[in-house]
């Protein structure tokens, strides 16, 4: 199919949130009427961790060429010791991308697939700021060839945005993720429980955990981690639960605590360098990166001021809803990815 936008992404075997946007952006384009699949390199793979359907493809990826070889080997050691992801037969459409069409390669792997659709157009999404550096900035500043056939860049944070602003003359476009409204909608009532979730710094979750169960002055407060269950759960967690914990570390939005604003939480923690655009103080508490003993600190001045007079921070808890609802929707999401394709591959159709 001429005039495609095919979106690459990894074969995981687990809930990623650069793949979830994939999937999101891929379905928010073929429902504005321009053809668009999440592209795999093999014709089984199934990531079942989202609620989209978009259509998905697949072209065979081998070695890359010579002077990438050590960075490939390196890539495939790595995901060797990952679990295997669910496998199906046929579930992806064979299909090659042509210069009618266009790639978006992600910033983790630009190295590695850079020559892979050879003269076909294309652009390199940027979520996470240190996938981009190692995977894309680092190699090019390491001697890399930039092929001529790539256009130019997608950003969806200000910290991602800035990154590729700083680093590259190529054409770029923010396109803003966006909080679903109908999922992760404002709960009022709340338990009195401390919702968290382990995906990055693990043993400093663990850590935080062991001394929020032990401490005398949160007693009454009830621990959740957030880790293995259905997205329904998630949703039912946020829902309700009064705190969530931000364990960010280097992300290049990080989801999870807007998300948890969204859904009416007090949100403590790390905005952990992405997350500085929505940490607002005047609704959240950030703490600065690695502060452990400053964000448990926090923990206990916000449960103890809570238990004081609720009233102030069910308002702020609001606010911070309404904040994040209102900044992140799925409309501006889809304006600024229809423009950004028809601003960095202006040889497809114009769409409607």
């Amino acid at each position: 199919m001429v005039g495609k936008v095919y979106i690459v992404q990894p074969e995981v075997a687990r809930p990623q949130g650069g793949v979830n946007v994939a999937f999101s952006f891929a379905e928010l384009l073929a429902k504005n009427g321009q053809p668009a699949s999440v592209h795999f390199q093999t014709d089984s793979f199934v990531y079942p961790f989202v609620d989209s359907a978009p259509d998905t493809t697949f072209s065979p990826f081998s070695e890359p060429g010579p002077d990438n070889l050590r960075a490939w080997m390196k890539h495939l050691r790595r995901t060797a010791k990952t679990p295997k992801p669910k496998r199906v037969p046929r579930s992806n459409r064979a299909q090659m991308p042509d210069p009618g069409d266009f790639v978006i390669l992600p910033e983790y792997s630009y190295h590695l697939q850079a020559d892979r659709f050879g003269d076909v157009p294309h652009g390199v999404l940027v979520q996470d700021v240190y996938g981009g550096l190692r995977g894309t900035f680092r190699p090019l500043a390491q001697g890399l060839k930039r092929s001529p056939a790539l256009r130019g860049f997608i950003t969806t944070s200000q910290a991602s945005s800035e990154l590729v602003s700083s680093l590259s003359d190529l054409p770029h476009a923010k396109v803003p993720l966006f909080v679903d409204s109908k999922a992760f909608s404002y709960v009022e009532p709340k338990k009195r429980q401390i919702a968290v979730m382990p995906r990055k710094r693990r043993a400093d979750v663990e850590t935080m955990v062991d001394l929020i169960r032990a401490e005398p002055r949160l007693a009454g407060f009830e621990t959740c981690l957030i880790e293995g269950v259905p997205y329904e759960r998630v949703l039912e967690i946020l829902g309700e639960s009064l705190i969530f914990l931000s364990f960010s570390w280097q992300e290049g939005f990080g989801l999870p605590p807007a998300e948890a604003m969204a859904r009416g939480c007090i949100v403590i923690g790390y905005p952990g360098i992405g997350g500085r655009e929505y940490f607002d103080p005047a609704y959240s508490y950030p703490v600065p990166d690695d502060d452990f003993a400053g964000f448990f600190g926090r923990i206990c001045e916000v449960c103890a001021a809570y238990d004081a007079g609720p009233a102030e921070f069910d308002a702020m808890r609001r606010r911070a809803s309404e904040a994040i609802l209102g900044r992140y929707t799925r409309e501006k999401t889809q304006a600024s990815l229809m423009r950004a394709v028809a601003d960095l591959a202006p040889h497809l159709p114009q769409r409607p």
